[in-house]
């Protein structure tokens, strides 16, 4: 919330309220999404300079995020996310795939670091389920719900391969270009097939 004081807005430190306050509207937040990211800029971060010391500092938020990701991550529920200018989505594809890169990504941070863990078998198992269900169609669908009627940017996959954890296989990579490529309008292919939105940086990625 914004108070108006003169010529100036003042925004409230939501920093400083009790942790069970409830400063914000849930249905805007973006759990799945937002701890996702979070563990895939942490591996990108030391595959860049070599330095896990941020990485320790973190780990038991780290540990949160990716036990939230293991348990909401592969079939999301009906939240906000970053795709969502046409309306929130339960069941996303495309979240389910970054859920799943990010398990990855924590695995691989663990590795580094030389502790065991079962965090690759897990998301190994996730991109398998996600695989073996774009298997029944042409491309991945928009939702787990949904048939290859519908189609969105599976831009999340650029993270596995820009990371190298190698979850998923070229062929599911192609077979989602092919669709863009099928999907490509003037101005490029939208986001997804409810609207006609489209993001150069979306398409830049899926390149």
């Amino acid at each position: 919330r914004l108070e108006k004081q003169g010529d100036y807005e003042t925004h409230l430190p939501v920093y400083l309220l009790p942790e069970n306050a409830r400063a914000f509207d849930d249905n805007y937040q973006m759990p799945v999404e937002e701890c996702a990211n979070l563990l895939i800029m942490f591996l990108a971060c030391c595959r860049q300079d070599g330095d896990l010391e941020f990485f320790r500092e973190n780990r038991d938020l780290a540990a949160k995020w990716v036990e939230y990701l293991v348990k909401f991550g592969l079939r999301p529920e009906n939240q906000l996310c970053t795709d969502d200018f046409a309306g929130h989505l339960k069941n996303n594809v495309n979240l389910a795939i970054k859920a799943t890169v990010a398990i990855g990504a924590y695995a691989a941070l663990l590795d580094a670091l030389g502790e065991e863990n079962g965090y690759r078998a897990i998301a190994e198992n996730y991109a398998g389920e996600i695989v073996a269900f774009g298997a029944n169609f042409d491309h991945l669908p928009l939702t787990w719900d949904s048939d290859d009627s519908t189609y969105s940017l599976k831009y999340n996959l650029a993270f596995d391969k820009a990371l190298k954890l190698d979850l998923f296989p070229a062929e599911t990579l192609e077979r989602e270009v092919d669709c863009c490529l099928e999907k490509a309008g003037r101005f490029g292919t939208p986001i997804d097939g409810r609207k006609d939105y489209v993001k150069s940086d979306w398409l830049m990625w899926m390149a």
